[in-house]
């Protein structure tokens, strides 16, 4: 015989079926191994090959997840057929009002009747039945027909597990079961079981497994039978009820909803005290937003540090500070980069060198406040000003040290002399035999005496004229020359050519007999001379052209 078939016939005579103790009068328990027998003795289950459990009632491993305790794993198509009563992939699901039979396969509606002691005639349809066996479900004051073939009909007295004082609606009182509830439940079922009051079976107390019901339900399963918990997300069900226990931080009749912000701990019913933060849902630990730190977030981050808690240290360079919400570095003026670790280029400063320089003439700007810093000679706030006469230098701050009316270069300071003078501060003149500035050229080979520190002009002894050299003055040809101590003229007479020379003479003479010498100007050289005009009484020369002219009045034949 299958299996299958042999279960369903078991179920349908189990309360017609019991084990008799030959040793004694009273009646045993109703086996309850599903695939498998009862040992003699303890009751225990010796399980068929391919089943395990208490009762037998799971797969070995064929069938994924096991088929429970009302199933068993068909080894073909490795799924649970289901016992009378249930139905589901576990077969942990009980059939519903109107169905019976192995996976609740048939329907009740068409055979239960109620019927009176003694009457055939119909009353009623009865919509209920035994969930495992089809057997109608009376009504009170009516019981199961005893003949086979009647055995779905109802008849007027008590079913088992009811008083019949009450009219059949008082169920029989805990450790008692059968008709009028006469029968004990058996000695050996603990605090933790009952019996069926109808059949006697032992039954657990929800929560509670194992032969002898000793065992709580294990974490994830619940109630009668130990049925699985899905409801519960982040948390364990009650073992006895399958209300879910959540763990701190959780709440909600599935555990699924985290404890809102401000509360934590089981079931969310403590309060944070964070200030700047939240607190863990689970502990209630504070947890500091960005910038504040001690257990209450009460305190501002130090200087140097940043983050949540102030856990980070900032990595700014140059004196500069971070936020101590995201650790970004506030540059100073005159420094840029993530760090602050680069100066501004030149051309640029302020605040991450944001802004542009505005000097002039190669200066360059502080990074800092933009101020223009000067190249030596140059002043100004752009630095577009040269140094004035007298200082030179950066800014023009330093005064010129030359002596006797010599310039300094604005840039180094270097003195420019003036012409007579050289040294490092124009404080030494020419010496004899050079003239000019800085006293760089030698006098003329043709000046018998020495020159000029100013100009190199020929200075010549007495008695002789600068003309391109010094020559004497009365070197007369063939004439007597007499000086006249009263002709001494009182100023130097310079002339630009003979006739203005011979007009002077016409005016500086008294008589016709004297002569007159005066300064022409020299077209070749310009130079002149510091000797005075005196006027003489001498013969007519044969002047240069290009030197002094001598002109006898009395010869005017000669004149030139």
């Amino acid at each position: 015989m299958r299996p299958l078939q042999s279960i369903l016939l078991a179920f349908m005579f189990m309360f017609f079926t019991f084990c008799i103790n030959a040793a004694s009068t009273n009646l045993g328990f109703i086996c309850p191994c599903v695939n498998g027998n009862c040992t003699e003795g303890d009751g225990s289950c010796k399980c068929e090959r391919g089943w395990t459990g208490v009762y037998c009632e799971r797969s070995d491993g064929i069938c994924p997840g096991g088929c429970g305790l009302h199933g068993y794993c068909d080894v073909v198509t490795k799924k649970c057929s289901c016992i009378q009563g249930y139905y589901g992939e576990y077969c942990n699901k009980e059939c519903p009002n109107n169905y019976f039979g192995s996976n609740c396969a048939f329907n009740c509606n068409s055979h239960c009747t109620f019927q009176r002691e003694g009457s055939n005639y119909h009353l009623q349809r009865s919509t209920r039945c035994n969930r495992m066996t089809g057997e109608c479900t009376c009504d009170d004051l009516f019981r199961h027909s005893a003949s086979y073939d009647t055995w779905l009909s109802c008849k007027a007295k008590c079913r088992p597990g009811v008083l019949i004082e009450g009219n059949c609606k008082i169920p029989c009182p805990p450790g008692t079961f059968g008709y009028n509830c006469t029968q004990d439940c058996p000695s050996t079922i603990g605090s933790n079981k009952t019996c069926d009051s109808t059949s006697g079976r032992p039954i657990c107390k929800p929560g509670y497994h194992g032969v002898f019901c000793t065992k709580e339900c294990p974490p994830g399963t619940f109630g009668v039978n130990c049925s699985e918990c899905k409801t519960c997300k982040v948390g364990q069900c009650n073992f006895i009820t399958g209300e879910c226990q959540c763990l701190p931080g959780w709440t909600g009749n599935s555990c699924s909803e985290i404890c809102g912000n401000g509360t934590f701990g089981q079931n969310c019913m403590q309060t944070c005290s964070c200030v700047n933060g939240r607190c863990n849902p689970a502990s209630g630990d504070c947890i500091c937003f960005s910038g504040f730190s001690d257990p209450q977030c009460r305190e501002p981050c130090t200087q140097g540090r940043w983050g949540p808690s102030c856990v980070y240290e900032c990595v700014c360079l140059n004196g500069a500070k971070c936020s101590a919400k995201d650790g970004k570095c506030n540059c100073k003026r005159g420094y840029t980069g993530d760090r602050c670790e680069q100066p501004c280029p030149p051309g640029q400063f302020g605040a991450n060198c944001s802004e542009e320089c505005s000097c002039k003439n190669g200066a360059e700007c502080d990074a800092e406040n933009g101020a223009c810093l000067c190249l030596a000679g140059w002043q100004g706030d752009d630095c577009s000003e040269v140094c004035p006469a007298g200082s030179f230098g950066p800014n023009c701050a330093l005064a010129c040290p030359c002596e006797n009316g010599a310039s300094c270069r604005p840039m180094d300071g270097v003195c420019n002399c003036t012409a007579g003078f050289r040294g490092k501060i124009c404080e030494e003149p020419c010496t004899d035999g050079t003239w000019g500035a800085n006293c760089e050229n030698k006098c003329g080979s043709e000046c018998r005496g020495s020159c000029s520190v100013i100009d190199g002009r020929c200075i010549c002894p007495e008695g002789l004229e600068d003309s391109k050299g010094c020559n004497n003055v009365f070197e007369c040809s063939g004439a007597s020359c007499e000086l006249k101590a009263d002709s001494v003229i009182s100023s130097t007479h310079i002339v630009s050519s003979v006739a203005a020379a011979v007009l002077l003479c016409l005016l500086l003479t008294t008589a016709a007999i004297f002569a007159c010498k005066v300064l022409v100007l020299n077209p070749r050289n310009m130079s002149t001379t510091t000797e005075s005009a005196i006027i003489h009484v001498c013969n007519v020369l044969s002047p240069n052209e290009n030197d002094y002219i001598f002109h006898n009045l009395d010869d005017s034949s000669n004149t030139t």
